[in-house]
């Protein structure tokens, strides 16, 4: 595998390179592409667990779908260099369930960042926009136990029960679906009065017609207004039939599209309703992890294999720092131990959270033209106690027994 400037540059045998290339045999070891871990809160719920640097919920509305994770990640977190050690390359940092709609979420490389930028930990960091077809954001919903346990068991006030929840969802999505639509008749009015310009004129022969109204905003639904653009990757923590089933239909009401069900311990249950959807949602998930609260009671070992035979996507993730992302390879070896397929469980820690995120096109295989992110296991990684020997990012070598950062 020849990496040059932070891409798979070639993958075969007896491979043509420069004589300055420097070799890393890696001695008949299993090489997988880096994993992706598409639940995490690192970052903004940094290791050490202080509630100084626990900046997941913005728990003062059960609605911010305004808020940012950008705005919060620490590139000195301790967890980066710990979770890169478990040969995790790329997270999803997510803002956490307290809230229906917790706000919009990032992707970062666990590459140390010289620079502490927080922008520069983005997947997206130096490649410019106009090299991209889409720039994808990306959006964490959460329904269930958690906003109703807080806001109305603790607070006295909605949503106390499911039902209060679903007309809150309801009640955003009617307010972003008006603001596009006075958005779109702003367009049209604009494109009426630039057909009427003559062509042959210079412009102080004409009357200029003008908007009466500048063009509508309001920062508080620019995200979901972006959702129903089908702009944003939308994750949804749910773990209920119910739940499940009533952001189906919220996604089909107000057509906007669910990446993924996070957590979803009942999926395995109802894939037929998750198929109702007009996308193929993803459901990523823990192998055998159960019994925490009253919705992960109906957990099961083969949900895995159930749901994909299915034909439903499965991504394994962790749910850092509430389990420690850098064991994220055993829910795969887990998987496959209750009788997920071997290279299902590889793909539902590379290519599977790689396609839901539609970043497949830069990881979760090892192909020309992909990102560099490489991992050499001292074992097969399907084997108990399997660690990382060397892991690589964007064609660097992480070496962790330096500091990273300043």
């Amino acid at each position: 595998i020849y990496l040059k400037d932070g891409l798979i540059a070639a993958v075969g045998k007896d491979l043509k390179v420069p004589k300055d290339t420097r070799i890393l045999d890696a001695g008949g070891r299993v090489v997988t592409p880096g994993i992706i871990d598409m639940h995490s809160h690192m970052t903004v719920d940094s290791l050490g667990g202080l509630t100084a640097s626990d900046d997941t919920n913005e728990m003062t509305s059960p609605t911010t779908p305004f808020v940012r994770v950008i705005d919060a990640l620490s590139p000195t977190d301790p967890g980066l260099k710990v979770v890169a050690s478990g040969g995790i390359t790329t997270s999803l940092i997510l803002p956490g369930s307290g809230n229906l709609m917790g706000g919009e979420a990032a992707v970062i490389k666990l590459r140390p960042v010289s620079t502490l930028s927080n922008q520069d930990m983005l997947i997206g960091a130096g490649v410019s926009e106009e090299d991209q077809e889409i720039v994808w954001r990306y959006m964490k919903m959460a329904c269930g136990e958690n906003p109703k346990g807080y806001y109305g068991a603790e607070l006295h006030k909605m949503p106390m029960t499911r039902l209060g929840e679903n007309y809150l969802f309801r009640r955003k999505f009617e307010e972003a679906q008006k603001l596009m639509r006075k958005q779109d008749d702003w367009c049209d009015a604009a494109a009426r009065i630039h057909k009427t310009f003559p062509t042959n004129k210079p412009v102080d022969e004409y009357k200029i017609t003008r908007l009466t109204e500048s063009y509508p905003e309001d920062l508080d639904l620019n995200s979901l207004v972006a959702l129903l653009r089908k702009q944003v990757n939308l994750n949804v923590h749910c773990y209920l039939p119910q739940d499940i089933e009533a952001m189906v239909h919220h996604s089909l009401e107000f057509d906007f599209e669910i990446a993924a069900f996070h957590h979803a311990l009942s999926a395995w249950q109802v894939p037929e309703i998750i198929k109702r959807a007009k996308t193929n949602i993803t459901i990523a998930t823990f192998a055998d992890m159960w019994g925490y609260k009253a919705e992960a009671w109906d957990q099961n070992v083969h949900a895995p294999k159930i749901l994909d035979a299915a034909g439903i996507p499965v991504a394994l993730k962790s749910d850092h720092p509430v389990t420690n992302a850098r064991d994220l390879m055993h829910e795969a070896q887990k998987a496959y131990h209750y009788g997920f397929d071997q290279h299902k469980a590889l793909q539902a820690l590379t290519s599977v959270p790689a396609n839901s995120l539609k970043l497949g096109h830069r990881i979760g295989s090892i192909e020309v033209g992909k990102d560099a992110d490489i991992v050499i296991w001292e074992r097969h990684p399907l084997r108990l106690g399997a660690r990382p020997k060397h892991v690589i990012i964007d064609g660097e070598q992480l070496d962790f027994k330096k500091s990273w950062g300043k």
